[in-house]
């Protein structure tokens, strides 16, 4: 790609920042050989390859184009080496730009590994952990994703010692390494063949001191955890469902879960008789989910949720489809007694499908996404907690009374069977409520 063309891909994304993310289509095994030009001299030529073998390569670049050495080599072998690179990817970008905003290099490494810029970014990353003090006017990440950051960042010092690219000594040390011994017990539930031979069994695991001054844990209110959809996040969303092309399987399945709070497990395992053509004039339908009809609900307790009767409609459409019944058929004939499910797929024997499918399209289809929106991230379960946070939205819009009013109501649509796990929505929506009065008051003080 050229210099002009990666300007042209970067400008799309988050422009503020000196180095940024693209993807480059690429041969990850390009075979190089020689040959002979017509003026008779000897030139490289690069061997065609077929577009299968055409990868994308995520790559670190600057505003002016220029790829970043030799993070970018590193990527190039995550790549090789595995199906999956975007958490690499995130490390280095995040690793570069610390560097770049601190007037450092990768090579700034001294005899004493804690003055060096790998462990001082580690502690940049323990400063940046979310904790239980929330504020939105700072960027934090979590405790896991810190942690996983950093050991990439480790793993990339390890390559280049390796490659001989930036190689350690008694006056270069990165970080100490030590090896560390784990126990591990027999547990009850072991129920291997063989598990008789592991009994008290160690395993021996190197890691490195730095990792030590990261906290084993962080005491974050469970509210704080939610990550319910912003308006702007779901509308995102929804441009990219209704584009040509998209699945309406998968379209439906995705509006199931945060326009009627199913988990994915009650997604996958829905019974087709639970859909039914709405009546003219309604605008909620009322979808059971039962465990006598092979619904898979946690602490399997039956529940009734409600669902938009515009999406209870597109369900039946689906239901009585080509495409629908194209898949009953192929899985009549291989068995003509097997309960079908709602959603289907030919690839299972009972043409069921399973959770793993859906959360491998949501990931796909939340990868597209990021390419154009950067900071767009979330879980296939926060769309049932952007379900739960929109439905008391509402009823606090249309209804005077407290919100702990409605907090039987919404225990009921999303099949809590303990108290505290409806409660977390209620605190989020209170927190919310008081960040916003807090912010109403500050407008009002600078003014």
């Amino acid at each position: 790609m050229s210099k002009k063309e990666s300007l042209e891909s970067i400008s799309s994304v988050n422009i503020e920042y000196e180095i940024n993310l693209i993807k480059l289509k690429c041969d990850l095994y390009p075979e190089l050989k020689v040959r002979i030009n017509e003026n008779g001299e000897l030139e490289p030529h690069a061997v065609a390859r077929s577009e299968q073998k055409i990868k994308n390569l995520t790559q670190l670049v600057d505003t002016q184009g220029n790829l970043i050495y030799p993070q970018n080599l590193y990527l190039t072998i995550c790549a090789r080496r595995s199906q999956s690179m975007a958490t690499s990817a995130q490390a280095l970008l995040m690793f570069t730009r610390w560097l770049r905003a601190n007037n450092k290099s990768y090579r700034d490494v001294f005899a004493d590994p804690t003055d060096g810029a790998p462990w001082q970014f580690a502690k940049f990353l323990v400063r940046s952990i979310r904790t239980e003090i929330r504020d939105d006017r700072v960027d934090t990440i979590e405790l896991s994703t810190a942690k996983t950051y950093m050991r990439r960042v480790i793993d990339f010092y390890k390559w280049l010692n390796r490659e001989g690219i930036f190689t350690w000594s008694d006056n270069k040390r990165p970080f100490n390494f030590f090896y560390k011994r784990l126990g591990r017990r027999k547990s009850r539930d072991d129920v291997d063949m063989l598990s008789h031979t592991k009994r008290n069994h160690e395993i021996v695991v190197q890691t490195t001191d730095v990792m030590k001054i990261f906290p084993r844990s962080v005491n974050i209110p469970q509210h704080k955890k939610l990550k319910p959809m912003t308006d702007s996040g779901l509308n995102i969303l929804e441009s990219y469902l209704q584009r040509k092309g998209f699945s309406w399987r998968n379209r439906l399945i995705i509006q199931l879960s945060y326009l009627g709070g199913l988990r994915v497990e009650e997604v996958a395992s829905l019974n087709e008789s639970a859909i039914y053509q709405p009546r003219l004039g309604d605008k909620e339908c009322e979808l059971s989910l039962l465990t006598a009809k092979g619904v898979d609900l946690k602490g399997d307790k039956s529940r009734v949720t409600k669902i938009p009767a515009s999406l209870m409609g597109e369900l039946f459409d689906y239901k009585i489809s080509i495409e629908r019944l194209g898949f009953i058929k192929k899985i009549k004939d291989v068995d003509p007694e097997v309960e079908l499910r709602f959603f289907l797929s030919d690839r299972t024997k009972e043409g069921r499908i399973k959770t793993n499918t859906i959360q491998s399209f949501w990931s796909e289809l939340r990868n597209k996404i990021q390419a154009e929106h950067s900071d767009w991230y979330y879980r296939y379960h926060d769309l049932r907690s952007t379900f739960a946070t929109n439905w008391l939205l509402e009823k606090m819009k249309t209804s005077d009374l407290p919100i702990d009013f409605h907090f039987n109501e919404l225990k009921s649509l999303l099949g809590h069977t303990e108290s505290t796990d409806t409660m977390v929505y209620i605190d989020f929506y209170k927190d919310r409520e008081l960040g916003k009065q807090a912010a109403i008051r500050r407008n009002m003080e600078a003014q």
